[in-house]
């Protein structure tokens, strides 16, 4: 476990070693040391921290992707055991290595700050990201913290929902290490009526962040669908927190759930025919850190996709229900029509099969009968 800098200059076993400081390193040794010699005065023992790094290795092929993780400590085993053990503690998966020291497998996927700024520019301002564990749903905390006052650009992300939230009431299937559940708080000035150019805009800059990371072509199921391969991977929820006073709205929570790695079968069984995942298995080196990441800074261009309108045009063409026979669902109410064009502001304007008219549908939902399992 004693590894000296010259042992790693010689090596040929790594190609292409970088080293890079270990985040929260002080505070992950003086826990790893007080918990297995049980105590507390340990600062003593915590120097030179620069000298524990990770060890990357990329194929030359896709220099991207991160293959393995080595976590070399040069000179002081009881820092290596620190760091094991709370690594190991947060979720992560540590395996030794023989004669070489421990590896962070590659399959441990947690959320982290960390993770995100690995992906995010250099500066990003990393205290507006909010990152739980666990909590009830990114949309309330949003809201909580929209009526704290607190300014818009804020985004809070969790590994897993308790009690996560679709539309019309729906539940949000949210289990953890599974999922990317992601809200962003706006402050828009903008009316109800619009606020459904919103949701329309988000589903587009989540298909963009999606191919870019994936390479995995996309579609929008109107309002706030984002289906993959025939099955839908991505559900998005727009919920407006109003001034009590003024009646105006304060602010805006967009709430977006993409299922990143689940097999068929993890899925409720009321929601196994029509949801999917990005991935079952093998993520082809992916991370949900990677693609959440790409979400954020996508979701940061929603406000200047608003004011141009450029994302419409997009929109039309990742839509699966323009030029269909759907039927559509508002008020308690089931009527078939045909797509005929997305307005302006995001909804659907329809022909009626049973009058031959034209309507305008801003609420409710669609389905397509025959395209997807339980439509």
């Amino acid at each position: 476990m004693r590894f000296r800098t010259r042992n790693m200059r010689n090596s040929t076993t790594f190609p292409g070693l970088v080293r890079i400081l270990l985040f929260r390193c002080r505070k992950a040794v003086k826990n790893g040391i007080e918990n297995m010699y049980s105590r507390s005065d340990c600062d003593s023992f915590v120097t030179d921290i620069d000298r524990v790094i990770f060890i990357f290795y990329n194929t030359e092929k896709e220099r991207k992707r991160m293959l393995m993780k080595l976590l070399f400590v040069e000179d002081d085993q009881a820092i290596a055991m620190g760091l094991v053990y709370t690594l190991k503690k947060e979720g992560y998966e540590i395996t030794a290595v023989t004669n070489k020291g421990y590896c962070l497998e590659t399959s441990s996927d947690l959320l982290s700050k960390e993770g995100l700024a690995t992906y995010l520019p250099t500066g990003f301002p990393m205290e507006r990201v909010h990152l739980h564990k666990v909590i009830d749903s990114t949309n309330n905390e949003a809201k909580r913290l929209a009526v704290g006052g607190i300014p818009g650009g804020i985004v809070v992300l969790a590994e897993e929902q308790t009690g996560g939230k679709g539309r019309l009431g729906r539940s949000f299937y949210s289990p953890p290490g599974s999922g990317i559940y992601l809200s962003v708080l706006l402050r828009p000035n903008t009316s109800l009526e619009q606020s459904v150019m919103i949701t329309t805009a988000t589903s587009v800059c989540i298909c963009r962040a999606i191919e870019a990371v994936t390479g995995k072509r996309c579609d929008i199921k109107w309002v706030n669908d984002v289906y993959c391969e025939g099955k839908k991977i991505c559900g998005i929820l727009t919920e407006a927190v109003t001034n009590v006073e003024t009646g105006s709205i304060d602010s805006i929570v967009v709430g977006i759930g993409i299922n990143f790695k689940m097999k068929p079968e993890d899925f409720p069984e009321e929601i196994r025919g029509k949801a999917g995942a990005l991935y079952e298995d093998d993520t082809q080196g992916v991370t949900r850190n990677q693609l959440a990441a790409a979400e954020i800074l996508e979701l940061s261009k929603l406000e200047e996709m608003l004011e141009s309108g450029s994302y419409l045009a997009e929109y039309k063409r990742r839509s699966i229900v323009l030029g269909r026979q759907v039927q559509v669902v508002s008020a308690g109410e089931e009527r078939a029509a045909l797509v005929e064009d997305i307005d302006e502001t995001g909804g659907l304007v329809v022909r009626w099969a049973d009058d031959n008219t034209v309507g305008h549908i801003r609420t409710g939902e669609v389905s397509i009968r025959g395209l997807f399992q339980n439509e």
